[in-house]
């Protein structure tokens, strides 16, 4: 099944800034869909806390410009990089105590972006997030042969209560959740795409992985066709259509994030609802949108299995109560 905007030139058009709900799908609800269907710890979705150990510990070569920042960045932080300073990286991303994190360490690549070879962040975009990204998705369980890829009902379950007009805002790299959402039989338009009759929005801020980004203008492929590229093109070469987990960042500092997001930061919904989503202070322009969002709503929610301080952290956040499901088919819109 194609969808209906494939292949479509994204444009900004004038829209009603209303929808009936907003859903905001985080790394939480692939670690759901993931445990759903017994895929291997090592090859699930990356976390904050274990995205090096996710992503850097295959066989996959890893860019020059992921060692250089490495090593400038742990001397920063007080630590001798060693021999391989992404190894070191890894062990000491899970330590609490250390305030070594992917979000950190993509702040200070940021700041230093210019400071190494030409096209050294472009590389690390590519090389340390896209390339590895695609090939764990490849990896990780989701497709058998033979067969073709396996329910994901988790996410047809979210999917199947979604209403035409509604908007997902999807931070995860993977297009799970709109593969999950096609198996339900929905339809769907990607942002900053206009939805059609009998289809709801997916908005993808931090990119994708089945986005693909020229010169002047980006797309989505269908869902199930991954491999995120782009070719060299102004201001494009060292974005390659992914917002990396960087603490601080503004969209503003991203030409196809900033399209989709200019599109859905004013919608005043009915109902907000949070799956999977940490409530933390490293995404700024988000963290607005929700305050935003949820000033115009009558009812937010999360969904979580088995949360300890998400709620309070979300109300704290929100200034408002908190309602929680503990999963998808338990949501009550």
């Amino acid at each position: 099944m194609l969808l209906n905007n494939l292949l479509l030139v994204a444009k900004l058009e004038t829209r009603v800034n209303v929808a009936m709900k907003i859903i905001v799908i985080g790394a939480g609800a692939s670690l759901e869909q993931s445990i759903r269907l017994g895929v291997d710890k090592a090859l699930r979705s990356p976390l904050i806390g274990n995205f090096g150990a996710t992503l850097w510990t295959s066989n996959l070569a890893l860019p020059q410009s992921l060692h250089e920042y490495m090593a400038r960045y742990l001397r920063e932080c007080g630590q001798e990089p060693g021999l391989n300073a992404v190894t070191t990286f890894v062990r000491l991303e899970v330590l609490a105590n250390a305030k070594i994190n992917v979000e950190r360490f993509f702040e200070f690549a940021w700041a230093h972006r210019n400071e190494s070879y030409s096209g050294a962040w472009g590389d690390l975009i590519y090389g340390a997030v896209v390339n590895v990204l695609v090939d764990l998705f490849a990896r990780n369980g989701f497709f058998e042969n033979g067969v073709g890829w396996k329910p994901l009902n988790a996410y047809q379950a979210l999917a199947k209560k979604l209403d035409p007009g509604d908007l997902v805002v999807n931070l995860n790299y993977e297009p799970l959740f709109e593969m999950g959402a096609m198996q339900a039989g929905c339809k769907l338009a990607y942002v900053p795409n206009v939805a059609q009759p009998g289809e709801f929005l997916v908005a993808k801020p931090h990119g994708s992985i089945n986005l693909i980004v020229e010169k002047d203008k980006f797309w989505f492929s269908e869902p199930d066709i991954i491999g995120s590229q782009m070719a060299p093109g102004e201001h494009m070469d060292q974005f390659r259509g992914i917002v990396p987990p960087r603490y601080g960042k503004s969209f503003d500092q991203h030409p196809v994030a900033v399209r989709i997001f200019e599109a859905i930061r004013d919608y005043r919904p009915e109902s907000v609802t949070f799956w999977g989503v940490g409530f933390t202070s490293s995404d700024a322009d988000l963290t607005k949108a929700y305050e935003g969002w949820c000033s115009s709503a009558s009812k937010i929610s999360l969904v979580h299995p088995s949360p300890t301080t998400e709620v309070a952290d979300a109300e704290r956040m929100l200034k408002r109560g908190i309602q929680h499901f503990s999963q998808p088919e338990d949501w009550d819109y």
